[in-house]
């Protein structure tokens, strides 16, 4: 299975939840709301989920081999990093999304590396998942990147 788009839908730097992303493979499936996390131990991935009745949170979908978790990792940090270094360089008069929005690029397949299974703060996840909605225009300009 290959990485064959990965968009970053919000970068929010100064969070704990870093970005949220979609991942598309094999140009036929995508996995929205993959988030960064920056976590003790550094950046890592935690894939979509849901709260389950006991209060924990489930991956909705995940890597089965580790492997490729690792391959993903890499890639969509890669992408984060090259996002948040574009970010970093716009202009300071416009806001955050005004600034990332307008350095948008389409995304090129990727091969990549490394991250770790979600286990920390559910409170990250909690905010992560109430804060973002994709709006109708972000779904389309999305799918036309892929």
């Amino acid at each position: 299975m290959d990485i064959t788009g990965i968009i970053i839908r919000k970068l929010t730097p100064e969070n704990k939840m870093k970005a949220i992303v979609s991942i598309t493979f094999d140009d036929a499936f995508v996995v929205h709301d993959v988030k960064v996390i920056d976590g003790a131990n550094g950046l890592f991935i935690a894939m979509p989920s849901r709260r389950i009745q006991d209060g924990e949170f489930k991956d909705i979908v995940h890597p089965i081999h580790s492997g490729f978790r690792e391959e993903l990792s890499r890639a969509v940090l890669l992408k984060y990093h090259e996002a948040l270094e574009r970010y970093q360089q716009a202009s300071p008069e416009q806001d955050g999304h005004e600034r990332f929005a307008s350095r948008a690029e389409s995304n090129p397949a990727i091969r990549s590396e490394p991250a770790s299974s979600y286990h920390g703060d559910e409170s990250i996840r909690e905010d992560a998942q109430r804060t973002y909605t994709p709006s109708f225009s972000e779904r389309t300009v999305a799918e036309s990147n892929v």
